[in-house]
């Protein structure tokens, strides 16, 4: 069974694991379903954390910023056993963070080939512009407030956006997604991986 460590920013990409133990009630969140359209079974979401409660580590790290959240989240994926790392986070027009996490994610997979397998990236602009686009909807990265239109479709609470995850077929999103097919790819490719 593969363990997966999860880390998001609120309660729509962690569910259940938002909360503090011993408020955590057992809610699927954005990521877990994502995971779970690709892969149904053989895996587990063995732990998680919210983006601002990662510890900042200090001492002996190189980078700034999200490139230590990064590296944080990886380390804390080791701790809990788990073999992949999966992680969302909003890009929200910061494209130096862009390159934080995406420099992080290159180099733990380079120094530490052991894992976790890291399944992770910026939403571009932020995780309502992935499910847009989950819609059927083109151009969604470029939506300045996707979350309205999402509203109007009836879509505003982590238990409508898990719902349409679960209603989507994968091959419908729109080629200018980029953002979301390279996470979902990284995805595919992790849980392959560990399966071997």
């Amino acid at each position: 069974m593969i363990k997966v460590f999860i880390a998001g920013e609120g309660r729509n990409e962690l569910g259940g694991w938002y909360d503090e133990e011993p408020y955590r009630q057992q809610m699927p969140g954005v990521i877990e379903a994502m995971l779970r359209k690709l892969k149904q079974d053989g895996w587990q979401v063995a732990g998680g954390i919210r983006w601002a409660k990662i510890r900042k580590y200090q001492f002996g790290m190189r980078g700034r910023g999200d490139y230590r959240n990064v590296c944080a989240a990886a380390l804390l994926a080791r701790e809990n056993c788990c073999q992949v790392l999966a992680f969302v986070r909003d890009r929200d027009g910061n494209t130096a963070r862009q390159r934080q996490v995406e420099n992080a994610i290159q180099e733990q997979e380079r120094d530490n080939p052991q894992g976790p397998r890291i399944i992770g990236g910026m939403a571009i602009e932020k995780l309502e512009s992935w499910l847009l686009s989950m819609t059927g909807r083109s151009r969604s990265e470029d939506k300045r407030r996707p979350e309205n239109e999402l509203g109007s479709l009836g879509i505003r609470n982590t238990g409508e956006m898990v719902d349409l995850v679960n209603s989507t077929d994968l091959s419908t999103i729109p080629r200018d997604a980029h953002s979301l097919r390279n996470w979902l790819e990284r995805a595919r490719q992790a849980l392959t991986f560990c399966n071997h």
